[in-house]
């Protein structure tokens, strides 16, 4: 075969395709995660080209879900503060990294819960969007309407509480005509944004309901 006529052993070429593989599952895995992102962020009205920019597509769904910045921060900087630490002192073990893993983890199950809040979904779409995210995500972009930062009942941080871009304009849609049809909808007695007698604070001024 070609590979043996380079030089590669029987068991190199199984590994080398084995990569190739993986590496092809991960630039689809990729890809359709840059989409679901992207809809999700559409339909929030902002720019859908936001959902393929790396680390910053995940910046633009907390603003626009309401989760907290501090998983954000956490997801990107306990990974690169782990890498510092492990770079200045030899470690063995993968403790630090499993500090990475949580982090990520914890980013995750806190941004989803915050996307279903803010497209008035519950658990099965929260554990949908853990579970199979690219998918859920572009599902939820497709058929789901945007109803506002609703950041998750966060236990650890609270929710970042105003995506000031993306509610203005929602707010004024609400205000103006959504409310007529949607007898749902109440008022926030500090600011008079409209509000569903879901939201536990408003995502104008954040005051708590």
């Amino acid at each position: 075969m070609k590979w043996l006529a380079m030089g590669l052993s029987a068991l190199e070429e199984a590994v080398l395709i084995v990569v190739g593989i993986i590496f092809v599952i991960l630039v689809i895995f990729w890809f359709f995660s840059c989409i679901g992102n992207a809809l999700i962020i559409k339909k929030a009205g902002r720019n859908f080209f936001l959902g393929f920019v790396p680390i910053y597509n995940d910046y633009v769904l907390c603003e626009i879900s309401g989760a907290s910045y501090f998983w954000f921060a956490l997801k990107y900087g306990v990974p690169f503060l782990v890498g510092i630490i492990e770079g200045m002192m030899p470690y063995e073990g993968d403790s630090l990294s499993v500090l990475s893993a949580f982090a990520t983890i914890g980013f995750i199950i806190a941004l989803s819960a915050s996307i279903s809040n803010s497209f008035g979904k519950g658990m099965f779409t929260t554990v949908m969007l853990v579970m199979f995210g690219p998918i859920a995500k572009i599902y939820l972009g497709i058929t789901g309407e945007y109803l506002g930062a609703k950041g998750c009942n966060d236990v650890v941080f609270r929710g970042n509480g105003v995506s000031k871009k993306t509610s203005n304009n929602f707010n004024t849609n609400i205000n103006n005509s959504v409310i007529n049809n949607h007898p749902e909808y109440h008022f926030c007695p500090n600011c008079g944004n409209a509000i569903t007698e879901y939201d536990r604070f408003c995502n104008k001024c954040g005051r708590e309901i």
